[in-house]
């Protein structure tokens, strides 16, 4: 009869179990693990799956900012940073909100020269 008791490990894709009876081991039983699912890839989206997707997101210019975006990520690589894109819904969602607030995409726009002080300046 075997007791509740066992030890297990881990060893490549299986669990080793050793179920001990009083005292002494008594049967070893190799269980398979599931294998994990493969990561899906990232597919580039087309320039209409974008502009379907800021549309949802209720961007008003929706073709202009799918246009802009999409020619963004196509010139480099549809890379954020150095690393691949994984998900481009969430940066079209993450971009749009950057258009509603005003923000230029984490870079300062050139001033216009009318915005510029040239009173205060001596030539």
């Amino acid at each position: 009869m075997l007791d509740r008791d066992c030890s297990a490990q881990k060893v490549g894709a299986h669990i080793l179990r050793t179920f001990f009876t009083i005292g002494k081991p008594s049967k070893e039983v190799a269980l398979v693990l599931p294998k994990k699912a493969p990561a899906k890839r990232f597919t580039k989206p087309t320039l209409f799956d974008v502009a379907t997707e800021f549309e949802l997101k209720g961007s008003r210019t929706c073709q202009d900012d799918a246009d802009t975006f999409f020619n963004h990520y196509e010139s480099n690589g549809w890379k954020v940073g150095k690393n691949g894109m994984k998900n481009w819904k969430a940066t079209v969602a993450q971009w749009h909100k950057r258009n509603k607030e005003g923000n230029t995409h984490g870079k300062n726009q050139p001033a216009k020269v009318s915005d510029l002080d040239l009173d205060g300046i001596d030539y």
